[in-house]
């Protein structure tokens, strides 16, 4: 009896503790949790949506983009449904059928919508919210699209065999771009679709479209998980697109284990990617189309990515921390590269327009601040610095671009962002150092509020993206986008690109400033007209002291043109000065005329086609001819205004904006105050605007020329004789010639090495003796080593091509080649005097004698090695 008792007891604790954790797991499913706050991302709650002017501008922008799609819903005809949907056949219907599915996906549906299910703020009411035209609207179009194919199993034409096979796949000229506003529609409208009876068919569509983030299916081989990263197109649909469609799954159990599956891929897209492969690289940088794109495809990654990992936050379905850790080291290295929101143009590939990525990098960092019940210090300090209020309701489109179905312009994310920003959290300070990113061959260095950058090309970076159609075109004249381009933003409060002497209208696409260029016609016939190639030359690289100051070089080989252009570019950067070098500048091959180039369809363009080979210095906008710059001390103004230096003799001047430059020897040195004639990127539109310029004129064929020049930042037109002074003072060029480049800032001691040629380099001072192979080295403290001498050094070479040769796009997209892994590049340095060094995996002493240390440094990656040589005895 006793033991009957105490086993009915037994059993009823056990039902009782089965039936609490049961109550338990449901109540707290974080299924619900993640489905509220999408849900809240896109309408807001009652809690956050105040009458605050952001607040009301945004509801303002909505109901206007909410009336105008209300009224162009009502007015198509819907009456044929016999006109198939033709995605990726019949070429001549695919685009006209993508572009209406893109209009109701894009703009219609998610209006329409975010209409029904938007209450409107306290005092400023939404009067479309669940009003049954709206409903019947989005249902009388749905019914139309499914109808005419759009429907499960329409071919979409994403190539499900090469994901399977490679674990890569583009959504380029697919609709899958374009399938965010559908698929928030559906999440929108679930309960609706489901009285309606349209539940299944619409969720049986969504999971059709995308299904290459489903569950595999048992038995069938599946390889995606083989490969390290995602393409940046899927990023963004995995929470644009299946998020929405997992969230309004009615089952929890089918929800879950999509969910489980989601996070698998969240972990893979979110990790380090190899070689050429998207997105996420070890530098910080992001990748598509096989190269570096600082914004566009770069930064809509990012910023899904944190919206993902805001909306998982605190639950079991949040990607692993060494995955949130990579998207913070990402949106770190964004904002580095960001000055303040505008970011060069030479590292946005196609996009030449969308530099100002601000308001997508904001509202990133607002996510990864949020994504836990405790504010995270670092993504909240960078939000902290980035948020403006007034600068970005005057300056960009965060609060007024709506509805998109992208993501950005919805009212919960920007009152969530207004919450974030009531917590009075500690701005960071404006980012400060120096970085060399290999894997965009992209140096930025800062200080106080400016930024200074260098964007060049190599065997493993492609020169420049554009779309060269004849009526469709973008970045059109970039050709030279990556010949060793230097940006400089300095002037504007903030600091931005405008107040820095940037203007499209006029702008000289051939003489970019940093560039060594050859002056082609504007207008190139096809034949000559190439984007996305690599050049054959593998020594495009940089190092640093102590993440400060540092030296960049590359080995120029220009492809714009077929024009074969050589030349060895460098740059020291000591805090606030930046000394350029150019050696060796010459031309190989047979020449050719402008007129072999031209495209006989357009028109030829005054200041273009000259066919010189030149190196710009600067060319900065003249906000009017009465804007001054100065020529050693005397000011000028007006138009039309030139001088040319002399042999032998250093000039000393200014761009419109501020800078100063000190030129060495200003033989073939150009300087001109002029209206000049251009296009707009597009290619369509002709326009015109005044510029101060200045070049280094190096004729048609030279056969060894060179430059030196100095840029001295933010000197201001009052500081220049004594920022000249400064650099007369402290900078020492020690060797620039075909093999070595070597300067020295005397001030600091610190030396700068860059090694072209090291089996052809005679170094007769200074600690390095010779090279293996050629490096990139910086030293400080050479002059007074006792206490030891900060040494650096660096293998630009990523050893992923075996025989360098030019490539194109082609070429890396084999599997072998795509997802290539840097090697140990090592080099072994043979040093003058007897050194002692901490060794390492990294660093080896090989050999001393009694006046030398051979040291083996082993590189990978074209990263910096940095440690210190202390003296022996």
């Amino acid at each position: 009896m006793r033991q009957t008792v105490l086993l009915a007891k037994l059993l009823f604790i056990c039902l009782l503790t089965l039936f609490a954790f049961n109550t338990i797991t449901f109540a707290n499913d974080s299924s619900d949790l993640i489905e509220n706050r999408y849900f809240e991302l896109i309408v807001g709650n009652d809690q956050l949506l105040t009458d605050s002017e952001p607040l009301v501008m945004q509801h303002n922008s909505i109901m206007t983009v909410i009336e105008n799609n209300f009224t162009k819903a009502k007015s198509l005809d819907y009456s044929d449904t016999t006109k198939p949907l033709y995605l990726t056949k019949k070429p001549h219907l695919k685009a006209k059928n993508q572009a209406e599915l893109r209009m109701f996906f894009n703009e219609i549906l998610p209006a329409l919508a975010i209409a029904y299910n938007y209450q409107g703020l306290a005092k400023h009411p939404n009067p479309y919210h669940q009003d049954s035209k709206i409903k019947e609207a989005i249902f009388i179009i749905l019914d139309h699209l499914h109808a005419r194919g759009w429907k499960e199993g329409v071919d979409t034409g994403f190539n499900y065999k090469s994901f399977n096979e490679t674990g890569f796949a583009g959504f380029g000229g697919t609709i899958h771009n374009n399938l965010e506003g559908y698929s928030k529609t559906i999440f929108l409208m679930r309960n609706e679709l489901k009285q309606s009876d349209r539940y299944d068919r619409e969720m049986a569509t969504l999971n059709s479209v995308t299904r290459m983030f489903a569950p595999p299916q048992k038995g069938k081989p599946y390889k995606p998980f083989d490969f390290e990263g995602l393409n940046s197109d899927m990023l963004k649909a995995m929470t644009n697109t299946r998020l929405p469609y997992i969230l309004a799954l009615k089952n929890k159990t089918e929800r879950q284990r999509n969910l489980k599956h989601l996070k698998a891929f969240l972990d893979k897209g979110y990790s380090i990617a190899p070689g050429w492969a998207d997105t996420f690289k070890p530098d910080g940088l992001g990748y598509h189309h096989k190269s570096v794109y600082g914004g566009g495809y770069t930064i809509a990654a990012l910023e899904a990515a944190s919206r993902m990992i805001y909306l998982t936050g605190d639950t079991e379905y949040s990607p692993k921390q060494s995955s949130i850790d990579i998207i913070i080291k990402t949106l770190k290295t964004v904002r580095f590269y960001t000055q303040k929101y505008d970011i060069p143009r030479s590292i946005n590939a196609r996009m030449a327009d969308g530099l100002t990525v601000g308001p997508t990098l904001v509202t990133s960092a607002a996510y990864l601040a949020s994504r836990s019940n405790e504010i995270d210090p670092v993504p909240a300090a960078i939000f902290a610095r980035l948020w403006n209020e007034e600068y970005i309701r005057d300056n960009t489109r965060l609060f007024t671009n709506f509805a998109s179905g992208k993501g950005l312009g919805e009212i919960g994310i920007t009152a969530m962002m207004i919450e974030l920003a009531n917590q009075n959290i500690k701005p960071e300070p404006d980012p400060q150092g120096h970085a060399f990113k290999p894997y965009g061959a992209l140096t930025i260095h800062r200080r106080d509020n400016w930024m200074f950058a260098i964007k060049t090309f190599s065997q493993y970076i492609w020169d420049y993206e554009a779309i060269t159609q004849k009526h469709r075109a973008t970045n059109y004249f970039g050709r030279f986008s990556s010949n060793g381009v230097t940006t400089l933003y300095s002037h504007g409060n903030p600091v931005n690109r405008a107040s820095s002497g940037f203007n499209n209208n006029g702008w000289h696409w051939n003489r970019i400033p940093g560039s060594t260029t050859i002056n082609l016609p504007l207008f190139l016939n096809k034949k000559h007209l190439k984007t996305r190639r690599y050049s054959d030359q593998t020594f495009v690289g940089g190092t640093h002291i102590d993440n400060q100051n540092g030296v960049t070089a590359m080995r120029l080989r220009n492809l714009a043109g077929e024009i074969d252009i050589y030349a060895n570019k460098s740059w020291f950067c000591f805090d606030n000065t930046i000394v350029a070098l150019g050696s060796n500048i010459h031309t190989q091959g047979q020449t050719k005329k402008a007129s072999e180039l031209q495209d006989k369809d357009e028109p030829t363009v005054d200041d273009y086609g000259n066919m010189h080979v030149e190196t710009t210095i600067f060319q900065t906008s003249l906000f009017s001819p009465d804007t001054t710059t100065l020529i050693n001390n005397q000011t000028i103004t007006g138009l039309n205004q030139n001088f040319k230096g002399k042999a032998g003799q250093p000039v000393t001047f200014s761009d419109s904006v501020g800078n100063g430059f000190y030129v060495f020897d200003s033989n073939q040195l150009n300087i001109r105050r002029a209206n000049q004639v251009s296009f707009d990127n597009s290619k369509l539109t002709k326009n015109q605007g005044p510029f101060a310029l200045a070049w280094f004129d190096h004729g048609t064929t030279p056969t060894n020329a060179n430059y030196a020049y100095a840029i001295m930042i933010q000197a201001g037109k009052d500081n220049l004789t004594q920022a000249a002074s400064n650099v007369e003072t402290n900078i020492n060029i020690l060797q620039q010639d075909d093999n070595v480049h070597r300067l020295q800032h005397k001030s600091k001691d610190m030396v700068g090495y860059a090694i072209f040629n090291a089996s052809k380099a005679t170094l007769n001072d200074g600690i390095i003796i010779n090279a293996s192979t050629n490096c990139i080295a910086m030293t400080q403290n050479e002059s007074s080593p006792a206490n030891g001498i900060d040494f650096s050094i660096t293998n630009p070479d990523f050893g992923w091509v075996k025989t360098p040769t030019i490539m194109g796009l082609g070429d890396v997209r084999n599997i072998d080649m795509l997802y290539s892994k840097s090697e140990p590049m090592p080099i072994t340095l043979k040093l003058r005097g007897q050194w002692k060094v901490q060794e390492n995996e990294q660093i080896q002493i090989l050999n001393t004698t009694d006046n030398t240390t051979t040291i083996k440094f082993n590189c990978i990656d074209a990263t910096t090695i940095q440690t210190t040589l202390y003296p022996a005895n």
